[in-house]
């Protein structure tokens, strides 16, 4: 079993990554502990491919919610601008840019959460990776 499907229990070297961030998200709590007082540094990649755990663990529900609903909003403004779009170059640039902003976010948030396995790829305008 991969440590996506059972983050809890895999004997996979080094295959706890999930579970910390799972831990860090919820340490977090509704607010968070403060920007730069989390313990998210124990988890792995904790800037680049698990840094919505830091943002959890640091910002708390609230903040993981608000990077995520901004998320959301540029990729819809970016569709909004496609549907907008004076041709079809245009048009498919705005869609094709929005498109694979809005399913990076997606994958990362989906694998930090567990749903997925991880990628490797970092959260776009959050990590540093």
């Amino acid at each position: 079993i991969g440590m996506w499907r059972a983050p809890w229990d895999n004997g996979l070297r080094g295959g706890d990554q999930v579970a910390a961030a799972l831990w860090s998200l919820a340490s977090g709590g509704p607010f968070g502990s403060g920007v730069g007082l989390g313990e998210a540094g124990r988890v792995p990649r904790a800037g680049s491919d698990m840094v919505l755990a830091s943002v959890g663990c640091d910002l708390g529900l609230v903040g993981s919610l608000l990077v995520c609903g901004v998320t959301l909003a540029v990729t819809v403004r970016g569709l909004r601008a496609a549907a907008t779009a004076d041709t079809d170059f245009q048009r498919l640039v705005a869609a094709g840019l929005s498109t694979l902003y809005g399913l990076q976010a997606l994958l990362i948030v989906a694998g930090t959460l567990g749903l997925f396995p991880l990628s490797g790829v970092s959260l776009p305008w959050v990590a540093f990776g």
